[in-house]
């Protein structure tokens, strides 16, 4: 509200007797906005915007709070962003637009994403770049959530003249300085509803209240920390891996490697959650993005807390850090110099893009990228040399570099640490609103409901705290085992000798530490010691750092994947009981009949009896065979016979299934001669003798 003229109104209608008393309710108005600017420097939220399509213009912003900074056009005028808000009924077009500067000239574009017409309710998080002559606040990365609704036109109460379309389409938005979005979303969606419900786009007052609401919302007081709470909110990493299963821990590692990943998917609320998702499993990354929203700006670290230096206590394998009234995740995150600079100088994260803010992309300044959309241009585009797409409609992902598809085969290892992270989460997924308990063969065969509005039924063991806290002594472990490995050979390469580099490090040590490195895949490790991210880290962070304040000079941690030495005879168990989830995903997608029904069962018994056997002969010999050759030579046996096995198996079903089409069609044939399976079971039968396939 304008000061000067709700004072010029009243002095029309009020006597000089209430001049005083005038007066007096203007000064606490100009307190109280005093007050307001002085907790929006402390607060998170910037802005709250009003975007719009237009017929002509396209989308476009119609009302910002606070006013922006002025906007040096090209030609160098500065304008000053204006709000004319009209209340009137009698109103012949929409708000005014608000100019933009050029920076985030794209930003209406992301507001109103590709394919939003399709949709009732699209929320968007996004990231701009900063502008370079606004504050200090706006020299980083602004954090951005929209909410996008839309309405028929014939439902306004007051329809402008520009208003010639049969929809119309608006997005509510957020912007704020830190990625704490996902606890502004229920009032951003309820806000929302409420404003179309008004069905009177001249009336906004309730996104001024949803601004004063928010300017509640702050980090911790003392430490300007944003809390885990905040920082959580909306990432469902339970989701990730549902979606995802093993196909989770190649994405962690690739993006590691700083590629250019791109996912693609037609919910763009999915996209983009998926990708906060990704992110927050490298530790503390989350709270250290000031650098993502341009492919320019560097890497700033970690906030410089001052503490002491924390004490350790030892446990099996591995040291704990003792709090002495000092924060452990602060004590940790300084001990192991966290997080790593997965996005920094060339590189940049935007979680929706549009096709108009695509040069960024093609720029020679960008290196590497993680970014979503909803236009398939981009994954068709060879220009913008893609090293993964990710598609989160399906849940596939493609490499496009055979070098890189290799360097992220998952290790025995590997396949046993996701592999037991995916079993906890589709174990006890919610379907229905009840929790299901299954066997690992039926894993593959779950309806895929959404599980997350279900998350107070989850325990631990599954859930997101779980989830996060194992891909975090993942990323310890793989960092504290390149430094033994160094330790070992001989050389810190960097700050030491930072001539050496990785791969005469790992192709000149000795047979101890080259193990160190098998259960992570050798080739991975060469791509991620080339990186910009572990470099820098292996830069700034000393064997002697790491080892200060460890009894007996040891490591905060053991060297070491933590499921290393995982057998081949492992992988093979894995591998069968994957092949016999599909096999028995197949099945159930083929006929809901009762012989499907008992073929099902009896695939998931005799897989059990495979997998049991299997486990047997791992315990009888994996204590015996320590040579890598002998395990090589045992898994190549083994999987031929599972290949055999299958082949056998396979072939018996497809014969099964065709007698059960021949029966079926003959009428008044008896319940056996109908289900031929009800006399032969898999347990009756060799499935190695090609005589029953």
């Amino acid at each position: 509200m304008d000061l000067n003229e709700t004072h010029n109104e009243k002095l029309n209608t009020s006597d000089n007797n209430d001049l005083e008393e005038l007066k007096d309710q203007l000064n606490c108005l100009e307190t109280n906005t005093k007050s307001q600017t002085k907790k929006a420097l402390t607060s998170p939220i910037l802005h709250v915007l009003l975007v719009a399509f237009h017929h002509r213009n396209g989308p476009q912003v119609e009302y910002a709070i606070p006013e922006f900074p002025a906007v040096i056009e090209k030609e160098e005028v500065t304008t000053k962003h204006t709000r004319t808000v009209s209340n009137s009924s009698t109103t012949t077009n929409s708000l005014p637009a608000v100019n933009l500067p050029e920076e985030w000239s794209f930003m209406p574009f992301i507001c109103l994403p590709d394919g939003a017409h399709a949709t009732t309710e699209e929320f968007i998080y996004f990231h701009l770049p900063p502008v370079p002559y606004w504050e200090d606040i706006y020299q980083t990365t602004v954090f951005g959530l929209a909410c996008y609704r839309q309405i028929p036109a014939n439902e306004l109460i007051n329809k402008t003249a520009d208003i010639t379309r049969s929809t119309v389409q608006k997005a509510v938005v957020v912007l704020a300085t830190q990625p704490m979005l996902g606890s502004v979303r229920s009032k951003l969606g309820m806000v929302t509803e409420a404003l179309f419900q008004q069905k009177d786009f001249s009336k906004v007052d309730i996104l001024e209240s949803l601004f004063d609401n928010l300017q509640q919302m702050n980090p911790h007081p003392k430490s300007g920390i944003i809390p885990d709470s905040s920082l959580f909110m909306g990432i469902s990493l339970r989701d990730l891996v549902y979606k995802y299963r093993h196909k989770t821990l190649q994405l962690f590692k690739v993006l590691l490697l700083g590629k250019r990943i791109l996912f693609f998917g037609h919910s763009v609320e999915k996209l983009t959650c998926y990708q906060y998702s990704l992110v927050s499993l490298i530790t503390d990354l989350l709270r250290n993005l000031k650098d993502v929203g341009s492919p320019l700006l560097e890497f700033q670290g970690q906030c410089n807390v001052q503490q002491k230096k924390p004490q350790v206590k030892e446990t099996r394998g591995s040291v704990e850090l003792l709090n002495l009234g000092l924060d452990p995740y602060k004590a940790k995150i300084e001990k192991f110099n966290l997080p790593l600079s997965i996005f920094g100088i060339g590189s940049v994260w935007l979680p929706y893009i549009p096709l108009q803010q695509i040069d960024v992309l093609l720029s020679p300044e960008t290196k590497g990228f993680l970014v979503g959309t909803s236009n398939q241009i981009f994954t068709n585009y060879t220009a913008l040399r893609l090293d993964v797409i990710v598609n989160t409609d399906t849940g596939a992902v493609d490499f496009n570099d055979a070098t890189l598809a290799a360097a992220l085969t998952l290790t025995p290892a590997d396949k046993r640490f996701i592999e037991e992270i995916s079993s906890a989460v589709v174990k006890s997924w919610i379907v229905g609103g009840k929790k299901i308990f299954c066997s690992s063969f039926e894993l593959f065969a779950l309806d895929a409901s959404h599980d997350p509005s279900f998350m107070s039924e989850i325990e631990f063991e599954g859930s997101d705290d779980d989830i996060r806290s194992r891909f975090e002594m993942y990323l310890l472990s793989l960092l504290v085992s390149s430094k033994a490995m160094q330790e070992t050979v001989g050389s810190t390469t960097s700050p030491v000798n930072p001539s050496v580099d990785a791969k005469a490090t790992i192709n000149s040590a000795p047979r101890v530490a080259k193990d160190l490195f098998v259960d992570y895949n050798p080739a991975f490790i060469k791509l991620w010691h080339n990186s910009s991210s572990y470099k820098s880290w292996n830069e700034s962070t000393s064997i002697a750092s790491l080892k200060e304040g460890i009894p007996n000079g040891g490591y905060p941690i053991s060297p070491g994947h933590p499921y290393q030495g995982t057998s081949a005879i492992s992988a093979v168990q894995l591998s069968i009981a994957a092949r016999f989830s599909e096999f028995s995903k197949q099945i159930s997608g083929a006929t809901n009949s009762p012989q499907s029904i008992q073929m099902q069962t009896a695939v998931s018994n005799y897989g059990g009896k495979v997998m049991n056997s299997a486990e047997q002969l791992s315990k009888s010999v994996v204590n015996v065979i320590n040579d890598p050759a002998s395990q090589q030579k045992l898994k190549t046996d083994l999987e031929a016979g599972a290949n055999q096995l299958f082949t056998g198996i396979t072939g018996w079903y497809n014969q099964k299934r065709k007698e059960w089409s021949e029966t079926a069609a003959v009428p008044n044939a008896s319940d056996e001669e109908k289900n031929p399976y009800k006399s032969e079971s898999l347990e009756d039968i060799d499935l190695l003798d090609d005589s029953k396939c």
